[in-house]
């Protein structure tokens, strides 16, 4: 799957200490990034902080994840 602007990216439990700990309150998913665009994501993490980075870059540190993508529905504006 190609991602596209949006797109989550949940990244799953490596079973490390902090892992775990997130794990037992939201279930398999650690952490969840942002794709800004088909280069870049926006990410949040005690190593980086918030942080804009290059995809290539954050898919070397977490090897996997998991897409969402929402699907969206125009709404009708009523004035």
């Amino acid at each position: 799957m190609t991602l596209q602007t949006a797109d989550l990216l949940f990244i799953p439990n490596n079973h490390e200490a902090l892992d775990e700990a997130i794990a037992t309150s939201t279930g398999n998913y650690v952490h969840v990034a942002i794709v800004i665009n088909t280069h870049q994501i926006i990410d949040a993490s005690p190593k980086h902080g918030v942080a804009i980075q290059r995809i290539r870059d954050f898919f070397e540190e977490v090897n996997v994840a998991d897409i969402y993508r929402a699907s969206l529905t125009e709404r009708n504006s009523h004035k």
